[in-house]
């Protein structure tokens, strides 16, 4: 094998899924960037559906964000300024909705909708934690009690709806 290349196989595809389902956040990364200042940050994500994504945003219109399925399903949910649900999109590895591109500015998460989803993601760098993106202020933050009413209102909210409570 090349130094020169990056080949994924589907032993590090379970070998993530499995590491999703043994942490506490129900999540885990393999980041195919070398580096947190790459100018363009990519990785797969397998999701649990236990887990709990802070809907958030990324100022600056050039701050998008891809998703492809790569394995199981999840779903992208959309919202407004106040938290309203204005959409929520499936992507499924079966079809028929693979990938989506949010742009930047535009609120959003993701929640698997099955075990052993796994998604690609590409977003510009350089990544830098601190304002990297901004939190909804109507959300709870990770690990309060408030965050499971919210992981079933991502999955099977009703458009329109409000954040739970």
């Amino acid at each position: 094998m090349s130094d020169k290349y990056k080949i994924i196989d589907s032993n590090q595809m379970q070998s993530l899924t499995a590491q999703a389902k043994t942490r506490d956040r129900k999540r885990a990364n393999l980041n195919l960037h070398t580096a947190l200042d790459d100018s363009v940050q990519r990785f797969f994500n397998a999701l649990e559906p236990e887990t709990y994504v802070i809907p958030h945003r990324h100022s600056g219109s050039e701050r998008f964000e891809l998703f492809i399925a790569i394995k199981g399903a999840a779903a992208m949910v959309l919202f407004d300024d106040d938290g309203r649900l204005l959409e929520r999109v499936i992507l499924n590895s079966d079809g028929p909705v693979h990938a989506i591109e949010i742009p930047g500015d535009t609120w959003h998460t993701v929640v698997s909708l099955q075990t052993d989803t796994i998604m690609y993601e590409s977003k510009p760098g350089p990544y830098t934690p601190v304002d990297d993106k901004d939190f909804a202020a109507w959300a709870p933050r990770e690990g309060e009690a408030r965050c499971k009413p919210f992981i079933e209102w991502f999955a099977r909210g009703e458009t329109g709806s409000l954040p739970p409570g």
